[in-house]
């Protein structure tokens, strides 16, 4: 492990990124991170879906994976935006994933279905769940900042 300054001993935590500067360290994680596969049927999809490639980049997200636990864990992340959307794809296992795509930090959607088994079905369906949630707020818009 680098020498980081200001940091501690740290062997005594799971998982865990640290940013510092121009520093990163990943430990090792149990997930792996995603594929060349996996980020060539994100690619191809955006491609298909927007016709022009959209830039992805990739990040770790410590979350919850288990609802009834209170254990976190760091997940491979796959971020991108198109105005004013944003979308994020966790890999919470070997060829298992999670979809949610928002619009702030207080407009956040998911696909009702907890887990994918399948990247292609994931990004898929997390694209076709936007488009009609967009869809439906351009029929019915909805000003949250009123439901507060």
């Amino acid at each position: 492990m680098p020498n980081l300054p200001g940091f501690k001993n740290l062997a005594g935590l799971e998982q865990k990124i640290i940013f510092l500067k121009n520093y990163k360290y990943k430990f090792m994680s149990t997930i792996p991170d995603f594929n060349s596969s996996e980020l060539w049927i994100i690619r191809t999809t955006l491609k298909e879906r927007y016709g022009q490639e959209i830039e992805i980049q990739l990040a770790d997200s410590e979350v919850k994976l288990d609802p009834n636990s209170i254990k976190l864990t760091w997940c491979p992340t796959v971020y991108w935006e198109v105005e004013p959307v944003a979308f994020i794809i966790l890999k919470t296992g070997p060829e298992r994933y999670r979809g949610q795509f928002f619009y702030g930090e207080n407009e956040f959607y998911g696909t009702g279905i907890d887990e994918y088994d399948n990247i292609s079905d994931c990004v898929t369906i997390l694209l076709k769940m936007q488009a009609d949630h967009e869809n439906t707020q351009k029929v019915n818009p909805v000003n949250y900042h009123e439901l507060k």
